[in-house]
């Protein structure tokens, strides 16, 4: 069963999201923490804002996040300035800015016959305005700078967005692409925005170990939407046996030496690549082993009739594939 509809506790009280919708005040989800399991974006239609430093420059900035929907389709305003702090333990080459965007997705996903591949822009939006990457823009190989320092120049386009060398940005071995604690960084363009889990949003932690604690955090609320319209759930679910715990990635890392792809350089010790072996360093380094975790292989299940994604503590953190049609006005 699901909790009444709502985006953040402030305090003692639970947020109800219809209200805001009908009488046009703004909620501020400064630090909140999500609470609904909703899975249907316009439980969720709204009017927030959130105020944050950007503590590497000591920045500020007023974030807003606007929802409205209508039978068949949310709309979101987003402004893509985080509910929370951030640039803690790093400093970006970029600033932080202020940069409008409007998505829209369905209200009715289905799952198509096909998944869908990601692309390098972004794959869902968090319930705070902030969208979520897969992807970096780097492949081993690919671009101007030396072997195994690679930061840029591998883009989209149908044999390189599947490449299987592209860094994997939630490897601790990949610290240079400098992301805070909140595993996000800024673009050239000045646009915050996450990678792996912003685990912020469904527990007051960014500490791994506490954020997996499913006994102490219960079940995990819905902390974003996919481009197709899917929700996009923290770590914690009720099994089968009615034990809450946290999600399993099906993807296992491969064993051994790194082997050739056709077309592709492979990685070699150089640079920040320290060794030749499969060691999740890049996303080619895993492999889809149905069966192997609670998740298929866009990291999505069903569980009451309801199909959404998961956050895992391994790879690929969120949303892998898309199990849906993505949203066509979605960046």
């Amino acid at each position: 069963m699901f909790r009444p509809s709502a985006i953040a506790m402030i305090g003692a009280t639970l947020l109800p999201m219809a209200a805001f919708a009908q009488d046009g005040t703004t909620t501020d989800i400064t630090d909140a923490v999500l609470h609904s399991r909703a899975p249907d974006c316009g439980a969720y239609v709204g009017n927030y804002t959130s105020s944050m430093t950007d503590v590497s420059t000591g920045n500020k900035f007023d974030g807003k996040f606007d929802i409205e929907a209508d039978a068949d389709t949310c709309t979101m305003h987003v402004n893509q300035i985080p509910s929370h702090d951030a640039g803690e333990g790093v400093h970006w080459p970029n600033q932080m800015g202020v940069y409008d965007e409007t998505l829209t997705v369905t209200r009715h996903p289905e799952i198509a016959d096909e998944p869908s591949s990601l692309g390098l822009g972004a794959t869902a939006v968090m319930l705070n305005g902030v969208m979520w990457e897969a992807y970096p823009a780097a492949c081993f190989g690919e671009g101007q700078q030396p072997a195994g320092r690679e930061m840029i120049g591998c883009g989209g386009g149908p044999s390189v967005i599947n490449h299987p060398w592209r860094y994997n940005v939630g490897s601790p071995l990949n610290s240079s692409f400098r992301f805070d604690t909140h595993y996000a960084h800024v673009q050239a363009t000045g646009v915050y925005h996450y990678h792996s889990t912003p685990r912020v949003l469904y527990t007051p932690t960014v500490d791994l170990e506490k954020s997996l604690d499913c006994k102490a955090n219960g079940v995990s609320p819905v902390i974003g939407f996919a481009s197709d319209g899917f929700p996009l759930y923290g770590p914690c679910f009720t099994d089968a046996d009615g034990t809450v715990r946290a999600a399993k990635s099906s993807y296992v890392l491969r064993e051994g030496k790194r082997q050739d792809v056709e077309g592709y350089e492979t990685p070699y010790k150089t640079g920040n690549v320290l060794t030749d072996d499969y060691n999740g360093q890049f996303i080619g380094d895993y492999r889809y082993a149905e069966g192997s975790g609670d998740l298929d292989a866009c990291n999505g299940m069903t569980i009451d009739g309801q199909y959404g994604y998961y956050v895992t503590a391994d790879y690929p953190y969120a949303v892998k594939c898309l199990s849906g049609t993505p949203s066509p006005m979605f960046p």
